[in-house]
Order: C-alpha cells, then structure tokens, then sequence
C-alpha cells in the first residue's frame, strides 16, 4: 500500500514541478502516446497567415476589382469609333430625271465625351477606385481577423495540451489507487462511500482528457486551415503576447484611426462628397467628335470625302427636373454615408472599449486562478508530507487534495488562455502599438526561465559627449581623413551623417557602400560612434511616411550605429495645429522604431515637451518609447539660460534620454551669437552643462559646416 502511494506521489510530484520554477508555470508534453520533437512557434505560424482561404479570397476579390479599375480607367478619355454602309440609293437631279446608283459610306473619327458624359465617364472611374478601396480595406480587416483566429487556434492548442498533462498525472496509478482504497473498504478502514467519491475523482479526470484531446485535434484542424500547411501535432511554445498601452490617453484615437472598417465608412463618405462634385448636370450627354469620311460610288469613279468637327448634346427633355433630382439623390447619398460613417464609429468603439474590460476582466480573473493555484499546491505538499503522521492525512484525504490541484491548475491553465485571448483581441486593434518581437521571442513552456531579456542595443549617446550634425556629408566622405582628426582634435565623438536622395539611392550600389563602411571604419578606430540622420518634415504626412519607412528598411544593413530623426515639424505648421504636429511625429517616430532595426533617436524644440503648447503630453509618451536620445534644440540664448532650460527639461522628464543641441550658425540670431572660436566654445559648453548642475550633459552642434570655420 506504501509504494503505491509513493507511485502516486511521484507522478504527482511530477505535475507539481511544473509549477515549481514560478507561481504560474504549467508543463507541457503532447500526451498521445509517441513523444514528438517537433515545435512551432506562434510567429512562425502568423506568417502563413496570408494562405488561409479567407485571407486569399480577399486578395483575389481585391485583384479582381484592380483589374475592373483599369478597365475603367482605360474607357476613360478619348474614343475612337467608325461605321461603314453599302446601299442603292435613288437620287432626284430634276424634275424630270431620278439618278438610280450604288454607293458606300465609310467613317471614323476620334470622340471625346463633354458636360454630363465627361462626369459619368469619371463617375465610373470614382467608383472603380472606391471599390478597389473597399476591397483592400476588407483584406486588412480580413486578415487582422484571420491573424486572431489563429492566433485564438494556437492558445486553445496550447491550452488543450496543458489539460493533457495534468489529466495524464492524475490518471498514472488509477487502478493500483482503486484497488487498495476498496482493500481498505473490505478492511473496515475506509467508507465504500469514499471509495466510489475517488473513483468519481478518476472518471472526471479521465473526461478531463478525452475533451481536452477533443479540444486540442479541433484547434489543430484550424492551425492547419488557417496556415493552408499540413501540421502534425506539434509542441506549442507558451504564448505570450504583448498588452497594447491601453491606458495612453490617445489609445482609442490611434486604434479607430487605423481600423480597415472605420477606414471603410471614411472612405465611402469621401467617395460620396467626391460624386457630389461632379455636378448634377451628368444627365446632359455630350461630346465633341472629329471625323473623317469616304463616299465613294460603284457604278462609276467618282468618289467624295471630307472632314469635319461635330458638337453633340443629348438632354432628357425634363432636364431641369432630372437635375435637380440628382443633386437631392447626391445630398442624400453624403448624408448616408456620414450617418453610416457615425455609426460604424461608435459600433467600434463599443467593441474596443469592450475589448478593454475583457483584458482588464481577464487579468483580475488570473492573478484570483494564481492565488488559488499557490494555495492549493502549498495545501496538497503538507498533505503528502504529513501522510501517515496526523489522522487528517489519510489516504483518502490526500487523493482528494490532488484532485482539488487538478481541478485548481485546469481553471489556471483556462485563466491564463482566457488572459492571453484578450491579450489577442487587443492586439487586433493595436497591432502597430507593439513590437513584434514581444511575440515571436517568447519562450517555448512556462517551465522555461520566464526572464525574457531582449537583445542589448549599442551604447550610442553618452553622458558628457559632445557630437556634431552633418547635413552636407558628400565633401566629408570625400576628405574622411581630414574631417575626423579635426573632430578627434576638437574632442567630437559622435557624428549624425546624413544622406540625401542620391546617396539613398546609392545605397544599392557597392562602391557607395564600401566608401561608406570604410568611412564608419576608420571613425570607430578613432572612437568615434557614425550615426545616420534623416530630416524631412513631409514624412509627417500619412501619405509620405511609407518613404521614411522605406528608407530606415535599406539603412537596416548600413554600417550606422542608429538613426537619428530631425524631422522639423514646425515646417507644416502652417497647414496644421500643433496637436496634430505632435501627434504625427509620435506615429512617426513610433513606425520608425518598428521597422529600423536600429536605435532611433529624436531632434525636437522644446515646444513639443510643453503639454500645454502642443496640447498632449508628448514628453511622457516619448519616454514610454525607449529611444537612445531626444536632442532639445535650444538656440539663441546665452549658456546660462541654455542650461537653465535643459536642466528644467531633465527634471520634467527624467526618464528621457535628453541630449543638448545648440547651433554654431552666428548669423541666425540677433543676440547671444554663438563663440566665434573652439576654445571660447568648450567654455560656453562648460558654462551650459555648470548651469544645469552637472558635467554630464551630452551636446550636438549644429551643424559642421558652420562649426569647422571656427578658429582653433
């Protein structure tokens, strides 16, 4: 009877060690007989995503209406037609002879539609583009909802496997475990009821199992549909998926900014007001026609033919009634579709809002499932440890204390699946808020370290160095070995490189490249750190920023350090407010850190860290982006009030990785013209970086063409 109990003990050990290593850990082993290797990790998965029928449907529904577009796209414009006719035609010459002859009519000619044919032929082409719109805005959304069911799939199938292993442990010795509690009921030392309660225990198990086996073989069908890839059951790495920062005051303006079926309803009210001013007077056809024509006549050789330009109109004769009839159908058409527009709004608002409080539901619901988890394993190992000592552990007891564990760790292991499946409905809304790598580095059990250190990223910006901003960067390539002893010589160690169109474009090109590495080369020999800096205030813009995107992709595998952005928004603010600047340069510079692979730093006026100016509070959301540097450019002023000023920004904003930018341009300022000198600059720096208390300060001069004609 002992070692029947030290089996039991050992199996359930087994399960307990699985929660050992932390409060939440739970292992993980297929449980269907053969023991597999092979393991696939959520982010692997996520990118088949696109063969899931759903996802290719939409893509075929987009291509389709691609190719009626250029259909329409071609009707529009010009036309050509022709015709030909063959007849006998009777002639009167007098009024005495009739010519009888046979003849031919032949023309062609080019037709360009004019008034309401013109509006109908663009009408034509709005509508091919509002629908190829459409369509690309429903294989976004279609592919965001695939992205979720799969990601759903993959959480039932960990969720499914983890119940597997509990049911398996619980299941090792049932029937060594029944047989010796019914010995102990012919022995008069158990009661026959609480026997069949622990073969009741054993039968919920073993229902445990067979649902959870269900379970798991249900989300596998939908792994495989959804990545159109024959899966074999594999080994799920735990999921762990990042929380979207909810709690940001401009969390649900992004999200519903970014939504394909708000974009949607957007999208058609813009297409509304557009065929609105196309004007109701499309119901006047009308074209200009330029043709030429041959008549020739078979019964002899004579033969006519000529050219000539035709205007042509064709109106309903109750035009002015079918007018004004469109202009109400084209108010009302706006009118719909900003209602629909509204409504789509607010319906998804409600959703995301409800998304909010499943998560926040989720997360209160798995810290109670951990509390029980914890109290429950620190129950059953008093349990087995006092077995056979107090009259309260008996063999009974004990089975019990390990099914109450097994139901305990079933309801944790349904808490957090359920946490991490509010976790995904956020993601769907805020996918472009976090970063990938917060997925796909997540560990493969929760018996792993759960310590999930990211890659360490270069030290770049340093306290106390002192850096320069190179605009015009094609004449330092040229003399590298000049311009760096100057900076070595004048104690620079960092430089902002930047690279204009040409040199952009170059970047394909292997001499280009070479002259660069070479370049990054020899500075890192002389401890000088090459960062690149990009600068172009239309990257702000929606339409723009695919450039900077596109650019930070091919600076991924240059020699640079980082990327720094001088993006200059204050250029747009005559078309935009303030808010909207900061706002954009936000989405910016949060794009840029997604795509670059690089540290990514920021140049900015001070303004944008007055909450009261730009009308957000900028500053503290920059600090919740980790980057390597936000240069404050504070020109014009005096080291004094220059030090004053960066040190109220540091206090303001500790966590912000503040760096000085002053310029050397003298000609830019009426007053508190910068040093004219090198020694006269190193004590204005001294005096700047003494006012804000501390030596520490890191400083950027802008730029290098102005600071290089200082005197030594």
């Amino acid at each position: 009877m002992r070692a029947v109990f030290v089996a039991m003990a050992m199996a359930w050990g087994m399960v307990l060690r699985l929660f050992a290593q932390a409060p939440e850990d739970v292992g993980l082993r297929l449980g269907v007989g053969e023991v597999t290797t092979v393991r696939y990790t959520l982010d692997r998965l996520e990118k088949e995503v696109r063969k899931a029928p759903e996802a290719r449907l939409a893509q075929a529904e987009l291509q389709l209406h691609e190719s009626l577009l250029t259909r329409e796209e071609a009707l529009d414009g010009v036309e050509f037609f022709g015709s030909a006719a063959v007849g006998r035609y009777k002639d009167l010459v007098d009024e005495d002879s009739i010519w009888y002859h046979t003849g031919g009519r032949f023309l062609g000619g080019l037709s360009y539609p004019l008034l309401g044919s013109r509006a109908q032929k663009e009408m034509a082409v709005l509508k091919a583009k509002a629908s190829v719109e459409e369509k690309r805005l429903l294989e976004k959304e279609t592919l965001r909802r695939t992205l979720l069911e799969l990601r759903s799939a993959y959480i039932g199938y960990w969720s499914a496997m983890q119940k597997v292993e509990l049911a398996e442990a619980s299941l090792a010795h049932e029937e060594e475990t029944e047989a010796m509690l019914w010995k102990r009921v012919e022995a008069g030392l158990l009661l026959a009821s609480d026997a069949i309660d622990v073969e009741s225990q054993f039968l919920r198990a073993r229902r445990m199992l067979q649902k959870s086996r269900q379970a798991a073989a249900r989300n596998l069908a939908a792994l495989r549909t959804l990545t159109g890839d024959k899966l074999s059951p594999f080994v799920p790495y735990v999921p762990r998926l990042p929380v979207p920062a909810f709690r940001s005051p401009h969390f649900y303006t992004r999200a519903l900014e970014r939504d394909p079926m708000v974009a949607l309803y957007r999208s058609r009210f813009a297409h509304a007001l557009e065929g609105a001013k196309k004007g109701a007077y499309r119901v006047i056809e009308s074209d200009v026609r330029l043709v030429g024509f041959v008549n020739p006549e078979f019964d002899t050789s004579r033969q006519g033919d000529g050219v000539e330009i035709s205007f042509n109109i064709r109106l309903p004769l109750s035009w002015n009634r079918a007018v004004e009839s469109q202009k109400r159908a084209d108010a009302v058409a706006v009118q719909k579709a900003l209602l629909a527009l509204k409504k789509a709004g607010q319906e998804r608002l409600m959703a995301l809002q409800e998304a909010v409080r499943a998560f926040e539901t989720a997360e209160e619901n798995h810290r109670y499932a951990l509390s029980r988890l914890q109290a429950a394993k620190s129950y059953l190992r008093e349990m087995e440890l006092a077995e056979g000592k107090t009259d309260r552990a008996t063999p009974s007891a004990l089975q019990t204390a390990r099914y109450r564990y097994l139901l305990v760790a079933e309801n944790y292991v349904d808490a957090y699946a359920d946490r991490e499946l509010a976790k995904a409905r956020l993601l769907a809304w805020a996918e472009e808020d976090v970063k990938k790598e917060a997925v796909s580095r997540a560990p493969r059990s929760l018996t792993d370290p759960l310590l999930c250190v990211p890659a360490s990223l270069p030290t770049v910006r340093k306290e106390g160095s002192l850096g320069l901003y190179v605009w015009r960067s094609g004449e330092v390539l040229e003399s590298a070995e000049r311009f760096l002893a100057l900076c070595k010589e004048r104690g620079v160690t960092r430089v902002l490189l930047s690279l204009d169109g040409e040199q952009v474009a170059a970047l394909d090109e292997r001499k280009f490249v070479q002259k660069l590495q070479g370049f990054v080369t020899r500075a890192r020999k002389q401890g000088i750190t090459v960062e690149a800096l990009l600068g172009e205030p239309t990257w702000l813009l929606p339409k723009q920023r695919p450039k900077l995107m596109a650019i930070l992709l091919r600076l991924n595998e240059t020699p640079f350090a980082a990327v720094h952005l001088d993006i200059e928004p204050d250029q747009l603010s005559g078309e935009h407010s303030p808010q909207w600047l900061a706002e954009a340069l936000l989405l910016t510079v949060e794009e840029a850190q997604r795509v670059s692979t690089k540290p990514v730093g920021l140049s900015l006026h001070p303004r944008y860290l007055d909450p009261e100016a730009v009308g957000m509070p900028l500053g503290r959301l920059l600090a919740e982006l980790d980057l390597y540097e936000v240069a404050v450019m504070i020109y014009g002023l005096g080291p004094v009030e220059t030090g004053r000023r960066i040190g109220a920004l540091r206090k303001a904003y500790p966590s912000l990785p503040l760096t000085l930018a002053v310029s050397a341009e003298r000609n830019m300022f009426a007053n508190a013209l910068p040093p004219a000198n090198d020694d006269a600059w190193r004590q204005w720096l001294d005096g700047a970086r003494e006012a804000v208390g501390r030596k520490g300060v890191a400083v950027l001069i802008q730029d290098y063409s102005h600071w290089a004609r200082m005197e030594p």
